[in-house]
């Protein structure tokens, strides 16, 4: 199919040869000229060593470095005008990535304490070194699995709408496969491919049954880290067949709706799925640390390595997960066929290695390759006392130490699970990678031991997900690395793409530098004020940068206004909103119980709720009076009597022995399960005395009850008056309010209830009268009024 789709791409589409040239793309043909004009001087300067031809020589080769620094300012400015108009952003970015892209040639390659040079040669041997870490399938320790799920998926169907979907969503720039199909012709024939494609789709999912070339791979070698020269530091990603990513994708949307709706999914993953994210992950973790910790309580962390997960894989142990998880039929014989008989080839610079078979793993590059693995590894978990949170193929387990002698052997035997788990399935977790971390506030600072074959490493920080763990849950350690790290990127940015162009500048700031500064920012916000201004001293040198600007020469907030910049740390709280945003809606994976607590007492405002055996020392101050307001100010009344009107008024009683309510008919009885929330009526001109004789409660401009001993000044807390209708007051319908010396029901307006100008005007001459009768504190010998 392939081969004649290719054919008819030849015939009707025209092709045009692009031409590469080394020089910058700011140099035209003039600049050229001067260049040559330049060299012709420099060879006649030297042949005669005339000074006159010096200094003629130097003059013009400022000429021309004036000139060439011109034009790639005015290319630099052509390419921002088109990104700030929203014409073309691809040219800028393209520049962009070619600044700051590190080339990985692949020139040489140690072997055997010698160096390849040859591309083929290099090419056989990576292709060799990536088939040495496929793992044989042991057919003789096959592991057996009980069916998790009655429910079956057999059989799948797509559309013409769904195909021509995917195929608009095509990326035009990525690299073709081993059919040599681009996605460009892909997407611009989208309308006419979707039906003839998606009856081929179909049937291959109804017969099980897919194209030799969709099993066949184009393996690049890319650099991880460490010397560039060994095979050891590089890993495989596969180009595969564009139209089989697209099966891929329909497949992978009928497996993943089929397990979230049985909710086979392992809660601990948070990789390649819906609502899941590192940032999800880390909040987790941190969250249970944190708490451990703020109850004097340690705990031991320990950071796991699958060794070549993805290329480990045993295929039969995967498909016969897949069965006992629901999949079935066709499908599962699609999926077998996906998997088994591929081949793969490591092309470099236009070198292809020898075609060598793949006997396990799950292709890294495909779309579907990443949801097989994490159903393989779904049950890593199971049996587990210990919390194990994973992402993909990382893996960490961790438990709280209350009790030494039986928490540690605990967190042991669950390591040991895990070990017999990768040995049963035919995965290997790495010691040498592996690291343990005990998170503590203790003085005691005793390595723990834990083992996995060997003893592993203790340390003090790790590095989970992007974000550095201090032992203490500091962050000055993972703030210094990435102010290093975005230092070092916004350098970058200035030596290479200048500062010529505010607008310019700003985008790769804002693109380039910040992500580093915020990335995961919820959960490492610093609190320290050293770490605040490290990170903001950041984008202080970038904002100096983009307006050409000396140090002094305007103030920071200035420049930030000017750039229509926000500080970094308003960034942070606003970033942390969000999430705190998404936490209480749910939106994502979090549990709003998890993070916040709502407590029982509302301090600072208005009572709520209490338990009635909960003793007023139990109790802030500003609670207790307003609990001791709400039960003494108003008498009880049968459930039946009405409550009156908004024209009926209900006043406090002058006096009231304790434990017996004083009677007044006119203010309506409250249900007994309900606390009434009351307001004080408009006092009198003269305010009432501190020192009065009466056993009666004092009730103060705030509606609280004012104490017969004299509360220090410390220890005074005062709280605004509620709105007449908060949400903070639990109500039931039937519930009277009184504000204003009236009694209102809960169904009162709100423009009703706010119609207090009186008792305002009245409150304000009580505060006035009460201020100018109280003592104040003692300073020189004078009170203060």
């Amino acid at each position: 199919m392939s081969d004649m789709f290719l054919s008819a791409v030849n015939e009707c589409i025209p092709r045009r040869t692009a031409k590469r040239t080394s020089n910058a793309p700011w140099i035209s043909g003039d600049l050229i000229k001067l260049c040559r004009r330049k060299k012709v001087l420099y060879k006649r300067a030297k042949k005669t060593c005339a000074l006159s031809d010096w200094n003629k020589y130097r003059k013009f080769n400022n000429y021309v470095k004036k000139e060439c620094n011109s034009a790639r300012r005015q290319f630099i400015n052509n390419l921002a005008d088109e990104l700030k108009t929203g014409n073309s952003s691809k040219p800028f970015w393209n520049f962009v990535q070619s600044k700051r892209k590190v080339k990985c040639d692949l020139a040489s390659l140690k072997v055997n304490d010698s160096y390849l040079n040859d591309d083929l040669s290099i090419a056989n041997c990576m292709n060799s070194y990536f088939s040495s870490v496929f793992t044989v399938e042991d057919h003789e320790n096959f592991p057996d699995l009980e069916y998790i799920t009655d429910e079956k998926l057999c059989n799948i169907f797509c559309s013409a709408t769904e195909v021509e979907k995917l195929l608009r969503n095509l990326n035009i720039y990525k690299s073709s496969g081993p059919d040599y199909i681009s996605p460009r012709i892909l997407r611009e024939c989208a309308q006419v491919l979707s039906s003839p494609l998606a009856l081929f789709l179909n049937t291959s999912f109804s017969q099980g049954q897919l194209p030799s070339i969709w099993k066949s791979a184009h393996i690049t070698p890319v650099h991880k880290k460490g010397s560039k020269n060994l095979m050891e530091n590089y890993r495989q990603i596969s180009l595969t067949c564009i139209v089989c990513k697209i099966a891929e994708a329909v497949v992978k949307s009928r497996v993943v709706d089929f397990w979230s709706d049985l909710n086979l999914f392992n809660p601990d993953q948070f990789a390649y799925l819906r609502g899941k994210s590192t940032l999800a992950q880390l909040l987790t973790c941190y969250n249970d640390w944190a708490k451990a910790r703020n109850c004097s309580q340690q705990t031991d962390i320990i950071f796991l390595d699958l060794s070549k997960a993805f290329d480990s894989v045993p295929h039969e142990r995967l498909l016969l997960k897949l069965q006992r998880y629901g999949i079935d039929g066709s499908l599962l014989l699609w999926i077998r066929n996906f998997l088994t008989n591929r081949r793969q080839r490591v092309v470099l610079r236009g070198n292809c290695s020898d075609w060598s078979p793949v006997i396990s793993g799950v292709p890294q590059g495909t779309v579907l390759g990443p949801i097989l693995f994490i159903i393989y590894i779904n049950d890593i978990s199971a049996n587990i006392a210990s919390t194990v949170k994973i992402y993909a193929d990382d893996t960490k387990i961790y438990r709280k130490i209350m009790e030494p002698d039986k928490d540690i052997p605990a967190l042991q035997l669950d390591l040991n699970k895990l070990s017999d788990w990768a040995n049963k399935w035919q995965l290997r977790f790495n010691p040498e990678k592996c690291e343990v971390m005990r998170v503590t506030h203790s003085r005691d600072r005793s390595k723990p031991s834990y083992s996995l074959g060997t003893q592993l490493k203790s340390v003090d920080s790790a590095k989970d997900l992007g974000v550095t763990i201090n032992y203490d849950l500091s962050w000055g350690k993972h703030v210094s690395y990435i102010v290093n790290k975005a230092n070092k990127v916004l350098g970058i940015i200035r030596r290479s793409l200048g500062n010529d162009n505010r607008y310019a500048f700003s985008c790769l700031f804002k693109s380039l530098v910040r992500p580093i500064l915020e990335y995961a920012v919820p959960v490492w916000s610093p609190y320290q004020k050293k770490d605040i201004e490290s990170l903001e001293k950041v984008q202080r040198r970038a904002s100096r940068l983009a307006l050409k600007q000396k140090r002094g020469e305007m103030s920071y907030e200035d420049r930030c206004r000017l750039l229509n910049w926000q500080t970094l740390e308003k960034r942070r709280e606003f970033l942390s909103l969000i999430q705190c945003y998404k936490i209480v809606l749910e939106i994502d994976s979090l549990h709003f119980s998890d993070f916040f607590e709502l407590t029982k007492y509302k301090t600072s405002d208005v009572f709520v709720d209490s338990d009635d055996d909960a003793s007023e020392e139990d109790l802030p101050l500003a609670t207790a009076l307003r609990k001791c307001n709400s039960s003494t100010s108003l008498p009880t009344a049968p459930d039946d009597q009405p409550i009156p009107n908004d024209d009926e008024s209900a006043t406090f009683p002058s006096t009231a022995p304790d434990n017996q309510p004083a009677s007044n008919d006119d203010v309506p009885a409250a249900p007994s399960d309900t606390q009434i929330i009351s307001e004080p009526s408009a006092p009198s001109s003269a305010p009432p005395s501190p020192s009065s004789d009466t056993d009666s409660p004092v009730i103060d401009a705030e509606g609280f009850i004012k104490p017969t001993t004299t509360v220090p000044k410390s220890r005074e807390r005062r709280a605004a008056p509620s709105a007449p209708d908060s949400l903070a007051c639990i109500r039931t319908p039937t519930t009277p309010v009184l504000v204003s010396g009236k009694v209102r029901s809960r169904n009162s307006s709100v423009n009703e209830l706010n119609d207090n100008s009186d008792m305002e005007t009245d409150t304000s001459n009580f505060r006035k009268a009460q201020t100018e009768e109280s003592p104040g504190k003692k300073s020189g010998g004078r009170k203060k009024k």
